[in-house]
């Protein structure tokens, strides 16, 4: 039934490139308020649940999502080597099959992040619909989102001076 659904069409050209395949659409944010939204990455499948009537029973965890501005957060933290963790606010991005986390610029250059003696690379070849991207990327000791961490993940950091990832709104962004 898609009476009074609207859709909206952008070309996904920069994002194939980047990940290397062929994508057919986006799932947009009414998705995920109307229904409870199960991602199987293992066998690449999306389930629907009514939120009314599901009860998860899985062994994972529940990480509660804040919806602002049309956009899902969580609080995680990220511990850079040789600094006391940080907490922030993450935009959690599923589209950002690509990286576990992106610090914004205004989050990285106020806690002085990366340090200057730590390893980087400079990246100017991702992308996501608001286009280019200047990163650097390195790589976190850990990163907490609830009781999970991740160990030694690699994270972007963002240089970019307008847009999405200079924003001073959230810390950063969590993708898939």
């Amino acid at each position: 039934k898609y009476e009074g659904q609207t859709a909206d069409v952008i070309s996904l050209a920069s994002i194939e490139v980047q990940i290397g395949r062929r994508l057919d659409g986006i799932v947009g944010l009414d998705l995920f308020t109307r229904y409870v939204v199960e991602i199987d990455y293992v066998t690449n499948e999306i389930r629907l649940h009514d939120p009314l009537t599901y009860t998860y029973s899985g062994a994972g965890e529940s990480i509660p999502l804040t919806l602002r501005d049309g956009h899902f957060f969580v609080p995680a933290r990220i511990q850079m080597p040789g600094r006391p963790a940080l907490e922030g606010q993450f935009l959690v991005d599923t589209g950002g099959v690509m990286v576990t986390a992106v610090l914004t610029t205004p989050f990285s250059q106020s806690h002085n992040l990366p340090a200057s003696d730590q390893k980087t690379i400079s990246d100017n070849s991702l992308s996501g619909l608001g286009g280019e991207t200047r990163l650097i990327i390195s790589r976190a000791t850990s990163f907490t989102l609830g009781n999970m961490s991740i160990r030694a993940p690699v994270v972007y950091v963002s240089r970019d001076t307008g847009g999405a990832l200079a924003s001073s709104d959230y810390d950063g962004l969590i993708g898939s």
